[in-house]
């Protein structure tokens, strides 16, 4: 209501018809007193299903120039209406749809990976700073707010999801395709596979001494500073939900932690007639990871006292049942680590340190790369841990089973042990 009230032209064009709470229906009456009925959706980026703006728009056609007018910063998740409407936007605007009934107007950075904090880059997107947003005002408030608020809300960009985990990015910082995986090192494989068996995701992590040239670089968090401008480092997401740290990193080893992952999907979108008929070969699966048992013999696990041959293969129950008793019959060995949160927060705030302190070495893969933006921080009493928007279609996979690889492989291997003959030899009395 707010809104129809701001100034006089809209005021006198503009008639509330149902002032309730959530109700933005209201009547357009033009110049020769003929009125046509519209609705007014503010902050179209918070209504999280379809169904309600297209309801408006499928009965619309009785009504003479009727318009649904949506006013909105970006959103977290391009699958929502806002997303769609978005998305279908940009397309009018490049000129790839032509639909005379579609008017959209955007303002965001002209460049997705600019710096937030570049005050250049906040008159791309706010056309009223200067005016009555004050610059000292948005300077002050990016100081203090994280950076994926202020993309969303300061720069209308959309974020891979609500709650950011990583900082903007961090995980495009630790590519390093030089670094391949080691056969004669062990090997840690996270396997992680979706509730409707849709997706699976086989993750590989290995520790590898690696020389200067490709000694880890800390990822560079700053944010403005204070009144003197001075830069401060972000710290690690607090664990209790309580202010960050604020502290520098220590000094990262020449270390690193080489990733690799295999993903299937499904290749139909949820539209096709193909998506629900699609059902994934597990059989693919189980070739895979024998052929990384074949090709990486180093003992990674000692079980009850015998030292294991091949990869620690790590996996959660739940979803993943037939597959490792076959497998384990082969040879290979199948740990049991089920998804809990006392597993799963030290294994999402490992990864998490791991990609700051720029010690990930990964290969550049795009679904491996989005399924790691899918993610989101959810903070439970212990601490967070990786999760997805509850309802969403999107993808975690890849960076779960990464997560859990990750941390199995800082554990450190077995040590063959030497026989107390071959240290004093044979006696003979």
């Amino acid at each position: 209501m707010g809104l129809l009230e701001s100034g006089p032209l809209i005021e006198a064009r503009l008639k509330a018809q149902c002032p309730t709470a959530g109700d933005n229906v209201f009547s357009t009456e033009d110049l020769a007193g003929v009125k046509e009925k519209g609705q007014v959706t503010p902050a179209l980026h918070i209504v999280l299903h379809s169904y309600q703006p297209l309801s408006y728009d499928e009965g619309s056609g009785t009504r003479w120039q009727a318009m649904l007018l949506a006013i909105t910063t970006a959103g977290y998740d391009l699958e929502t209406i806002c997303g769609e409407k978005y998305l279908y936007g940009k397309k009018v605007l490049s000129g790839e749809i032509v639909d005379p009934t579609f008017f959209m107007r955007w303002w965001e950075p002209a460049k997705a990976d600019c710096d937030y904090r570049d005050e250049a880059v906040w008159f791309e997107a706010n056309p009223s700073l200067g005016k009555f947003l004050h610059t000292k005002d948005l300077r002050a408030l990016v100081a203090k707010t994280p950076e994926h608020v202020v993309r969303r809300y300061r720069l209308n960009q959309w974020t891979a999801s609500r709650d950011a985990w990583l900082p903007f990015g961090a995980w495009d910082a630790c590519l390093e395709p030089a670094l391949d995986l080691d056969p004669s090192l062990p090997l840690y494989v996270g396997i992680d596979l979706a509730l409707r068996n849709d997706s699976i995701a086989v993750v590989c992590a290995q520790r590898q001494q690696v020389g200067e040239e490709h000694a880890p670089e800390p990822f560079k968090m700053v944010q403005a500073g204070g009144e003197d401008g001075a830069e401060e480092v972000d710290g690690e997401p607090a664990a209790d939900g309580g202010e960050e740290t604020g502290q520098a990193a220590t000094p990262a080893s020449p270390e690193r932690m080489v990733v690799r992952a295999k993903i299937w999907e499904n290749p139909w979108p949820d539209n096709d007639e193909r998506h629900a008929s699609w059902h994934l070969d597990v059989r693919l699966v189980e070739e895979h990871l024998k052929d990384l048992f074949g090709r990486f013999p180093v003992p990674a696990e000692e079980v009850d006292g015998d030292i294991r041959p091949g990869p620690s293969f790590c996996y959660d129950p739940s979803f993943f049942q037939r597959s490792p008793d076959v497998l384990a019959g082969e040879g290979l060995t199948m740990i049991e680590i089920p998804q809990s949160d006392a597993r799963m927060i030290p294994a999402s705030q490992g990864l998490y340190q791991l990609v700051v302190a720029g010690k990930i070495a990964h290969d550049g893969d795009a679904a491996f790369a989005r399924h790691v933006g899918n993610a989101n921080a959810d903070q439970k009493p212990r601490g967070w841990r990786l999760t997805k928007p509850k309802g969403s279609r999107r993808k975690i996979d890849a960076v779960v089973a990464c997560a859990i690889a990750a941390h199995r492989a800082q554990s450190e291997p077995p040590k063959p042990r030497t026989s107390v003959y071959e240290k004093r030899g044979i006696r003979t009395l």
